[in-house]
């Protein structure tokens, strides 16, 4: 019998007006993620006075481009029963840094080349240089959900997927943004002859009872075999190996034999590729599935 992990390094949700640390995650293992200097980088937590990490001054700053890096954006958050928007910008904030993407709910951005901001005050202590990434609700600037930074490590592909968290402890301005990592460019291959393909459920947390799913073939229920892939699955939780050709796989309530089974996906699998299954909704009855490529 298969069982739903949560993603083993998610990154914790620093929503203004909390003290907690977004933890962030590095590296294609699963080990837990730090905040003490190694491979991830804890959240600067927002000024609450201003609802925005203060600049030393106004206007736009100086971004360079990073070549050989980029990142992608995965808008799964939901508030209050709808699908919210996002903004991001590269930089600490929206009045001086640079806008990077605006992504609907349930869609995924291009691939953007990373921009660090020359004229930033955050420093970090290993003096490694850092991409900082700040998501906002769309169109609004004064108050971000959830700001991350990672260090530069040679050539670099992430994807961020902007979650929906519990939302216990906020008030009803903001935002459950919880915000996992996928550190693409390091995920493992499958065996020769074979893919993989991972479960992500991080668009399910604002559900009540919504969110601890199973993922099985249409036609089946519980029957995909989990495997260890040596460099990890980018963040992303247990892999299933599969043949190649196309396939379809559908998600279900765990402990519910498959009663109920949202609407299916199919994935045409070419030798040694690397998918993500991505669950998100509004509601229970709304839940469904998203094929999304590792590092493409």
């Amino acid at each position: 019998m298969s069982v739903h992990l949560r993603t083993p390094r998610a990154v914790v949700a620093l929503v203004l007006g909390l003290t907690l640390a977004l933890a962030a995650c590095g590296g294609g293992s699963d080990d837990t993620a730090s905040s003490d200097g190694g491979k991830g980088t804890a959240a600067t937590a927002p000024d609450t006075d201003t609802g925005s990490i203060p600049a030393l001054d106004g206007g736009t700053h100086q971004f360079d481009a990073v070549d050989g890096s980029k990142a992608r954006f995965i808008n799964l958050l939901a508030k209050d029963g709808e699908g919210v928007g996002i903004d991001v910008y590269w930089g600490a904030n929206a009045e001086t840094g640079k806008k990077a993407a605006t992504v609907a709910y349930g869609e995924v951005s291009d691939w953007e080349t990373f921009q660090v901001d020359q004229d930033s005050f955050l420093t970090r202590t290993d003096g490694k240089e850092e991409v900082v990434v700040t998501f906002y609700p769309e169109g609004e600037t004064e108050r971000p959900i959830i700001q991350q930074a990672e260090p530069i490590e040679g050539d670099m592909r992430l994807t961020y997927t902007m979650g929906t968290g519990d939302g216990i402890g906020l008030s009803a301005d903001q935002y459950p943004g919880s915000l996992g990592v996928g550190f693409d460019h390091e995920a493992g291959d499958p065996p020769a002859g074979k893919a993989w393909v991972a479960f992500n459920g991080s668009g399910l947390g604002g559900i009540d009872d919504g969110d601890f799913m199973v993922l099985s073939t249409a036609d089946g229920c519980n029957d995909l075999e989990g495997t260890d892939i040596e460099g990890g699955t980018a963040n992303s939780g247990q892999a299933y190996l599969v043949d190649v050709g196309t396939q379809s796989f559908t998600a279900s309530d765990a402990n519910t034999e498959c009663a109920e089974r949202l609407d299916p996906v199919d994935i045409d699998f070419a030798e040694g590729d690397q998918y993500v299954v991505y669950a998100y909704g509004t509601s229970l009855d709304d839940r469904r599935l998203m094929a999304v490529k590792v590092g493409e």
